[in-house]
């Protein structure tokens, strides 16, 4: 083999072992984000993302167009009350799990959006992992009436 075909031989190696090689066995299904209500600049949206790998991952960050300000949160119980709460480190999924986003979960927020959130927008967003780079996913506004 000469020094030329080695080379490619090793950019495509090192292509096939990035992280984002492994977005292909993340999947985000049913991804929506709820309608706005009227005067409110924040609303929240749910998935459920499946890691089909046999090692973890960490999803650290979501973003998209619509906002510049997308946060993954969760509820949690304090003193008897609930609480949303920002989940600021990693959250990681195990290998070959599921992990919900729903009301009274985990969940995202997407404040003060850069577009009309209305029900029957279409929408994308990027889900950034530490181990698999990022993910891109398709989702859609719903009427809270609607879920």
């Amino acid at each position: 083999m000469n020094k030329e075909m080695k080379k490619k031989w090793l950019l495509l190696f090192a292509l096939l072992s990035t992280p984002s090689a492994w977005a292909g066995d993340i999947s985000i299904d049913n991804l929506f984000v709820r309608e706005m209500l009227p005067g409110s600049k924040i609303t929240a949206g749910y998935f459920t993302l499946t890691n089909n790998t046999d090692k973890p991952i960490a999803l650290q960050s979501v973003r998209g167009k619509m906002s510049s300000r997308i946060e993954i949160h969760n509820h949690i119980m304090d003193n008897g009350l609930m609480k949303m709460v920002e989940v600021k480190d990693d959250l990681v999924i195990k290998p070959n799990d599921s992990l919900k986003f729903s009301p009274g979960g985990y969940h995202i927020m997407v404040f003060n959006p850069t577009v009309k959130v209305k029900k029957g927008l279409a929408f994308e967003l990027v889900f950034n992992f530490k181990q698999a780079g990022s993910k891109t996913a398709m989702g859609k506004v719903v009427s809270v009436l609607d879920e």
